[in-house]
C-alpha cells in the first residue's frame, strides 16, 4: 500500500485522499455497489496492483 501511497504522492495526490479514495471503493464493492472493472478503473491502479493492495479478487 506505502508503494502505491507513495506514488500517488509524487503525482500530487495526497496519500489520505488516495487511501480513503480506495478504501471507499472497496466499501462500495463489499456492497456489491460498483463492479470490480469500475473500480479498478476508479482506483486508478492496474487491476494486479488493486488485488495487492486492496486484497479484493474479481
Amino acid at each position: 500500500m506505502c508503494e502505491v501511497l507513495d506514488r500517488a504522492e509524487r503525482k500530487g495526490e495526497k496519500r489520505g485522499e488516495k487511501r480513503g479514495k480506495l478504501e471507499l471503493l472497496v466499501d462500495l464493492l463489499k456492497e456489491k455497489t460498483i463492479s470490480f472493472s469500475k473500480a479498478v478503473e476508479k482506483s486508478g491502479l492496474t487491476e494486479k496492483e488493486f488485488i495487492k493492495v486492496t486484497g479484493m479478487k474479481p
